[in-house]
């Protein structure tokens, strides 16, 4: 009697065991395995949510050998070198892009299939609308026909994964080149591979410029001959190669080009952008096994090459785009992180979504204890912890959620009010991450991580902002987007000020914080920034730096000086962003270039001494016996005060200008509402300061607290909260 085939699910890992074969098939002579068989086996039980497929064939259980290779299913993208099409019916889905199988493992090896979703078939021309140059396919020596979907051996392609030699040139300079020859069986090689700058412009992650994508060289005929015999066969020589002619120079812009001989959507620039191009994919790892053991060293090994994969995708596209290789129960939008309190796991929020009350800091490992879960000051100089609280909406428990923790701006570690993801969800700024082993239904379980010293930011007077993920990720949405769009994201980024003990003896202090607003990946011009006070009190005095972005400033602007450490020749940052203010310092010192206040123009009135107002009789009280009467001779000014062109081109509100020390701010002049719209060029980042005087001290025992929101059409696009210790 025929065995039968039976699906099992390991881990991430859904397992086909097919011990009769059942699932080989000939196709044009040649024994391979049913393909869409696999898949529909797959999406009876974890569904259609996967863009890639991909089969690890067990060929020590007895499953034939079938090397390594992949196609593609639905094909969009303009500008790759390739026609446009859709063969998903003939797979019975609408999600599927790419499929691969692997009957060896090496991360280059995985880069490379995947990679061939949208690499490597273009060609290139030197002015548009001429017929396509093949020099970056050029000297192909392996399978007939290879040489259009694969980087040739001439192309300095730099460590691109997508070729069959697998060797790196040298450019030395003076027309000759060296040549290292790459063996990924090598695990220090293998993680040299990843996606050139131009194979990230063709996948979507990086725009078509210069300075995105660097010129590339060919370098054509070289002598001596190359020796290699396979993908990492025979090594070459080291070197000097000397090209015939001199080496070709390929700018991105000559990739860009039309090509008369190559129909559109083939050729012209890349569409969609790298703005609207996907960045969030799913892929399914599947195993291919005729062992019915499911503790077998192979199922095992796939977990291991599965997360290495997943990891090493992310990291060679430098946060640009993020593969989530975990299977997808049926509950799996049911898990989710609060942005505040009244989120209630839906696919977007509204509101504040910066504080997260589910990811906070603690200075000892205390968190997973109802009540502790509060965040406290990041202490430098020793451990801190980070938790993250997990739901789960649904009637049923999901195991094995991952949990990852982002420090986000971990190049310049200055707070931003907007992060996209997975672009600020950077691999470099990962602290750590943590598997919660189940989540119960109806219920939540808490991750947590150890957050070293030595992964602490230096002492700038400030906390960094801190980013998670839930894995597994959302399916929807795919491309840029912010942290209130995804269920599975959050953010803490509260910036506390903590001032020097020695600053609550003495006057008081002055400080300077930082932040980023706007973002590269933006299109849309413009942006609104707006202050509002939760909690303020009348010894903090605040000024914003607009970064130069307002013109006028210096010109209308009132002149104060005061006696505190900021003037264009200093302005305090890092570890002197915080400075005290000694006992008995005089901050108003008027000088020659000090104006005094502006008064309203309007009408003047004297009141003589003794005058009398009475309260005019209401029909209910006939007589009134309430009066104000001035004891003293006073003058009333009544007026109003225009709007100045300054304040009306940049719609200030509760912000007036001024000159401080010689640097052209504006005032907080109503920390419970201020605003103003600032003309950010699209795609502008820009580094702004908020300086504060903390006149007086209540013992470091109060503080006040104030969130800066970037707006743009009304939505809230990101915010920091600047808490402030009296």
């Amino acid at each position: 009697m025929p065995a039968i085939i039976t699906t099992h699910v390991v881990g991430n890992v859904f397992v086909i065991v097919d011990p009769d074969g059942d699932l080989e098939t000939i196709v044009a002579g040649q024994t391979t395995l049913d393909w869409v068989a696999i898949y529909t086996l797959l999406r009876g039980t974890f569904g259609d949510h996967y863009d890639f497929l991909s089969c690890y064939l067990d060929t020590g259980s007895g499953v034939v050998y079938l090397g390594a290779a992949s196609d593609t299913i639905y094909q969009d993208a303009a500008g790759i070198g390739r026609w446009t099409f859709n063969f998903r019916s003939s797979w019975g889905t609408a999600k599927l892009q790419h499929w691969s199988h692997f009957s060896f493992f090496t991360l280059n090896t995985m880069l490379h299939e995947i990679g061939h979703r949208w690499l490597a078939f273009v060609n290139y021309a030197s002015a548009p609308a001429i017929p396509a140059l093949h020099l970056m396919h050029e000297d192909w020596i392996w399978t007939p026909g290879g040489e259009n979907q694969h980087w040739g051996r001439w192309l300095d392609d730099q460590n691109s994964c997508m070729d069959y030699d697998q060797a790196e040139w040298v450019d030395l300079g003076d027309g000759t080149f060296d040549r290292i020859d790459r063996d990924p069986t090598n695990p220090v090689h293998d993680e040299w591979f990843g996606y050139s700058p131009l194979d990230q412009y063709l996948m979507g992650l990086v725009p078509g410029n210069p300075s995105a994508v660097p010129d590339f060289k060919v370098v054509q005929n070289p002598s001596p001959a190359l020796t290699e015999s396979g993908p990492f066969g025979v090594p070459n020589p080291a070197g000097p190669y000397t090209p015939s002619p001199s080496p070709a120079t390929i700018t991105i812009a000559e990739v860009q080009n039309t090509r008369s001989d190559e129909p559109a959507p083939w050729s012209g620039p890349r569409n969609p952008t790298y703005l609207n191009s996907q960045r969030v994919f799913h892929e399914a790892v599947v195993v291919i096994t005729k062992d019915s053991s499911l503790t077998s060293t192979f199922i095992t090994d796939s977990d291991t090459w599965r997360n290495s994969h997943t990891a090493n995708f992310r990291r060679v596209t430098s946060g640009r785009a993020m593969i989530d290789t975990s299977l997808l129960r049926d509950n799996y939008a049911d898990l989710y992180v609060r942005d505040n309190p009244s989120d209630a796991g839906g696919p977007t929020s509204s509101g504040t979504f910066w504080l997260s009350p589910d990811l906070w800091v603690r200075n000892i490992d205390d968190g997973e204890t109802m009540g502790n879960d509060v965040n406290q000051n990041t202490l430098r100089s020793q451990s801190n912890w980070i938790y993250a609280r997990v739901h789960n909406g649904s009637s049923q428990a999901y195991e094995n959620v991952v949990v990852n923790f982002y420090l986000a701006n971990f190049l310049d570690l200055i707070p931003g009010t907007e992060f996209l993801y997975p672009e600020d969800w950077n691999p470099e700024g990962l602290l750590g991450s943590v598997t919660i082993p189940v989540v119960p239904a109806g219920g939540s379980a808490i991750a947590k991580i150890e957050w070293t010293a030595d992964k602490i930011p230096e002492a700038t007077g400030w906390h960094a902002c801190l980013l998670c993920e839930v894995i597994p990720m959302e399916v929807e949405p795919s491309g840029l987007h912010h942290v209130f769009e995804n269920r599975k994201l959050a953010q803490r980024n509260l910036t506390i000020e903590d001032p020097p003990m020695m600053a609550m003896s003495a006057a008081g202090y002055f400080f300077n914080y930082e932040f980023w607003i706007g973002h590269e990946l933006r299109l849309t011009p413009g942006a609104r920034l707006h202050l509002r006070a939760e909690r303020h009190l009348d010894e903090v005095r605040l000024f914003l730096d607009p970064a130069g972005l307002l013109e006028g400033i210096a010109e209308q602007g009132e002149l104060l000086d005061l006696d505190i450490p900021l003037d264009a020749t200093r302005i305090p940052s890092g570890s002197q962003g915080v400075q005290p203010i000694p006992a008995g310092k005089a901050l108003f010192e008027e000088g020659p270039g000090h104006s005094p206040p502006r008064r309203l123009k309007g009408l003047t009135l004297r009141i003589p001494k003794g005058t009398e107002f009475g309260i005019a009789p209401q029909p209910d009280r006939p007589e009134s016996d309430l009066w104000v009467r001035f004891m003293d001779e006073v003058r009333v000014q009544i007026g109003h005060q225009p709007f100045t062109a300054l304040e009306e081109r940049y719609r200030l509100r509760g912000l007036r200008p001024v000159v401080l020390n010689g640097l052209p701010l504006l005032e907080v002049t109503d920390p419970g509402d201020a605003s103003l719209v600032l003309p950010l060029e699209p795609g502008q980042r820009r580094k702004l300061r908020l300086f504060g005087l903390v006149l007086g001290s209540r013992g470091g025992n109060e503080s006040a607290l104030y969130h800066i929101t970037e707006e743009l059409a009304d939505r809230v696009l990101g915010g920091v909260s600047v808490e402030v210790m009296v």
